[in-house]
């Protein structure tokens, strides 16, 4: 009978033990149960599983003759120069697509006269020549395969914005929004665009073409977008100066260069120096 065990003391104390440990037992579950179980200092834990590596972004493209670290990449973050594609307008009517396509490049001009000033900021001459010329050699580059594309077409007799022709609406945006942008930088930086174009043997041909070709189009039929490529030609000599012509900007930029990037003087060039430039 229990009587009888209970009076055994060695039983008894086992007994008393057994009931500790199952009451301990107990608490355990009920603990792990509401915090889980933490893992002993001999148990095997399962690595964290690994992080989801995001998508790849696509690289910036920068100038051929610029690394990722260049002035090139110090504008980048400032506007965005990439062309707007051919297959962003969803518009209907040619009128729709047209006035969509100002609203977008005059919101786009604001950016890229705002890239402009950033480089006025810049504290040495040297540093905002590497910037500019990082830009200008990429915009010229631009702006001749453009060239190219368009001349084997009668760009008067397109659209507005001919939709059905992508690679000439192609060429044309690219035409259109590059420009702007190099024209802000001939008003702001004239010294420095002087000598990056003058007596080169194809840019004033190219900037005199790029900025007849906006003038002729819809795209910059507001006067607040042509006139600063009307002051652009006048600056650069590629038209006939009025004669109450001043450039709002100059004197913005009015520091002296070092003799590193100053002009040399030219010299009489030899048939061994001309075969060199070949």
């Amino acid at each position: 009978s229990i009587r009888v065990l209970m009076a055994n003391p060695s039983l008894r104390a086992a007994l008393c033990v057994l009931a500790l440990l199952c009451s301990i037992m107990a608490v355990r579950a009920e603990v792990g149960a509401e915090v889980g179980a933490k893992p002993g200092p001999h148990a095997v834990v399962a690595p964290p599983p690994e992080p989801v590596p995001e998508p790849a972004r696509p690289a910036v493209k920068l100038a051929e003759s610029e690394s990722a670290h260049g002035p090139s990449a110090n504008v980048k973050h400032v506007a965005d120069n990439a062309p707007t594609s051919p297959q962003s307008f969803a518009e209907k009517t040619p009128e729709q697509m047209l006035s969509s396509y100002i609203t977008r490049l005059q919101a786009k001009r604001v950016q890229q006269m705002a890239a402009t000033e950033e480089i006025l900021k810049k504290g040495e001459y040297e540093h905002r020549f590497q910037l500019s010329k990082a830009l200008v050699d990429e915009m010229f580059k631009t702006l001749r395969k453009s060239q190219r594309v368009l001349e084997k077409i009668d760009v008067a007799k397109l659209d507005p914005m001919p939709v059905k022709n992508e690679s000439a609406l192609a060429a044309l945006i690219t035409v259109w929004e590059n420009t702007g942008m190099l024209c802000d930088l001939v008003l702001r930086l004239p010294d420095m665009l002087h000598l990056q174009i003058d007596g080169h043997p194809v840019r004033p041909d190219v900037l005199r073409w790029s900025i007849a070709t906006c003038l002729d189009s819809a795209v910059y039929a507001d006067e607040s977008m042509r006139t600063p490529l009307r002051l652009a030609l006048q600056e650069m000599g590629l038209a006939p100066r009025d004669p109450s012509y001043t450039n709002p900007y100059r004197g913005l930029d009015s520091a002296v260069p070092p003799p590193s990037v100053r002009p040399r003087p030219r010299l009489p060039r030899g048939p061994i120096e001309s075969r060199r430039e070949l």
